[in-house]
């Protein structure tokens, strides 16, 4: 409740008496990335970290480790956030779905993405059309790939 009662707006849209799951559902309504703000219990609500990672989906990083493994919680943070992949848990990095998702939104995610699939071409090439920068953090072989390098080069505007 302290954690709530910090934040002026959210006492004065929330009269006393109203639960504090609810007035977490208020103030996530303006804001996901309140969720680091909330208690240990309602971040690990996982409706309450649904409606946070709606509004922000990098407010997947306040999400207990427990709930980092949820795969449609995870799939809703990359939509929003392509770089939340950091914070998911590792056998969802390596899931093919949530990663396209990522780096469709921010070719960066390529980062977090497990070894396996930074050696998968399509991805990489799906990463570097959205993001040159993205080239590095595929795998050695793919960092090599002529088309790739090219793609990356295109895509930054440093070819001619």
């Amino acid at each position: 409740m302290a954690a709530l009662a910090a934040d002026r707006s959210t006492v004065l849209d929330c009269p006393k008496g109203v639960p504090e799951r609810e007035r977490a559902f208020k103030r996530l309504q303006k804001d996901g990335w309140v969720l680091h703000n909330l208690t240990a219990d309602l971040r690990g609500d996982s409706e309450v970290a649904l409606a946070a990672i709606r509004k922000h989906g990098r407010a997947l990083e306040f999400v207990p480790h427990g709930l980092r493994g949820d795969r449609e919680l995870v799939l809703e943070a990359v939509r929003q956030h392509g770089r939340a992949l950091a914070f998911a848990h590792e056998s969802l990095r390596a899931d093919r779905e949530i990663v396209s998702e990522a780096v469709s939104q921010d070719g960066m995610a390529l980062e977090f993405a497990s070894a396996e699939l930074q050696s998968d071409r399509d991805l990489v090439l799906l990463a570097v059309r959205k993001d040159g920068n993205a080239l590095p953090y595929a795998s050695e072989s793919l960092r090599r790939d002529r088309a790739l390098l090219i793609e990356a080069t295109h895509q930054l505007g440093w070819a001619a």
